[in-house]
């Protein structure tokens, strides 16, 4: 197991992607090398009045060659808003790596995300690549802007398929219906998904074995709160940021 650290990094940079979107690049030095996809981190507001509580970010992707992570985040309250005026050689206090991981002995998975939920995926994706996979990756957004995340993927090797509830040169419906149809066309192996509660519930129903990372509030990030919880299949209670983020879909209920 990787031993949790504190530390203090510097941002490299902190780009706007869409009007609440943005894409965080920290200096990381031999931190990097310790995170698995699927993983986060959850990172300080500097004690700003009333965000006090870190924030818990997926980790995006990691350039093991410069040592960076990156972090894909929307701006959606007071500690999201702090981060999104970060600077260049700006210091961000961030405790981890948190979670487990994804699954990575598959073959030939199917990997679905949605909205903000892409956040968790790229990093997958390259990890994949780098045992020479090349996945099928289904990204669904409800506004065209939203469509600029998809530019971060283009540097992977995978086959993107995209659904927009807005009317657009892609597939109109949502990330789940344009998966049913990817599911008819290949022999897939199975499937990771990240995306809003709705978009979890509604997957595919398939006997295929489906990796979920869920979303929670969290505070403490290490299970101390209990704040995360999620029922399990067993009757009792997982706890998100201890336990997960990410479950195999038959050990939680989400639908309830």
């Amino acid at each position: 197991m990787v031993k949790k650290q504190v530390l203090d990094l510097n941002v490299l940079k902190n780009e706007r992607i869409t009007d609440d979107i943005f894409l965080i690049e920290l200096s990381a030095g031999e931190f990097s090398s310790d995170i698995r996809p699927g993983q986060f981190l959850n990172v300080s507001c500097n004690g700003q009045n009333n965000t006090y509580l870190r924030r818990p970010i997926s980790i995006f992707d990691i350039n093991k060659d410069k040592r960076t992570i990156s972090l894909l985040y929307k701006v959606v309250g007071k500690g999201t808003s702090f981060f999104s005026q970060l600077s260049t050689d700006d210091i961000v206090n961030v405790m981890g790596p948190l979670g487990n991981s994804f699954d990575l002995s598959y073959e030939n998975p199917l990997i679905i995300g949605g909205g903000i939920g892409v956040a968790p995926l790229k990093y997958l994706i390259r990890e994949f690549n780098n045992k020479g996979i090349i996945p099928d990756v289904v990204l669904g957004f409800s506004t065209n802007d939203q469509l600029e995340v998809v530019k971060l993927f283009k540097d992977l090797e995978c086959n993107i398929h995209i659904s927009t509830d807005e009317i657009s040169e892609y597939f109109c419906g949502n990330s789940c219906q344009l998966a049913d149809i990817i599911l008819e066309k290949n022999n897939f192996d199975s499937i990771y998904a990240c995306g809003p509660k709705v978009m979890l519930i509604n997957l595919p129903k398939t006997k295929l074995p489906t990796f979920l990372s869920l979303e929670e509030y969290m505070a403490c990030g290490v299970g101390a709160c209990l704040g995360c919880a999620v029922k399990n299949a067993q009757g009792g209670y997982s706890h998100v940021c201890k336990d997960g983020p990410i479950f195999e879909a038959k050990e939680v209920v989400i639908d309830e």
